[in-house]
C-alpha cells in the first residue's frame, strides 16, 4: 500500500485545507482513514462497539478496582488539631506579608485625579497601604 500513497499527487488547494486544519481534527482523520474500527456513527456507541466515544462504558473491558477503600482513605488516619505544617507556612506568610509592607511604605505618594461626568473630581493616593 506504501506504493499506491507515493503516486498520489495532491492539489494545492486540497494541500492548503489540510493544512489550515487543526492538528487534532487531522490526527482524527488519520485516524479514522487508517483505523476502520474508529467509524464514527453519530456519537452513539452499541454495546457490540459500534463507535469510539462511551463504548468502554458500555462494553466494560477495562480493568477494574477491586479493592472498596476509598482513595487517599489511608492518608487520613487521624485528625490533628493543630498540624506543625500550619506554623511554617504562617512563618513564610508573615515573612513575605513584611516584605511587602516595607515595599509599600519605601514607595513615594502619587495622587490620580479622577474627573467624574456631574464635574466631580476625586483624588486618591495611587499605592494603596493594606
Amino acid at each position: 500500500m506504501a506504493d499506491d500513497t507515493a503516486a498520489v499527487i495532491i492539489p494545492d488547494d486540497v494541500s492548503s485545507l489540510w493544512k489550515s486544519l487543526d492538528p487534532a481534527v487531522r490526527a482524527a482523520l488519520i485516524a479514522s482513514s487508517v483505523d476502520p474500527s474508529s467509524s464514527n456513527n453519530g456519537g452513539t456507541a452499541t454495546a457490540t462497539g459500534g463507535g469510539a466515544q462511551g463504548r468502554r462504558a458500555l462494553v466494560s473491558s477495562g480493568p477494574r478496582i477491586t479493592n472498596s477503600a476509598h482513595i487517599g482513605l489511608s492518608s487520613f488516619t487521624c485528625r490533628t488539631t493543630n498540624p506543625s505544617w500550619i506554623k511554617v507556612r504562617e512563618n513564610v506568610y508573615d515573612t513575605i506579608k513584611a516584605r511587602r509592607l516595607d515595599e509599600l511604605a519605601s514607595k513615594a505618594q502619587v495622587d490620580i485625579s479622577v474627573a467624574l461626568p456631574d464635574g466631580k473630581v476625586l483624588v486618591e493616593d495611587k499605592v494603596r497601604k493594606i
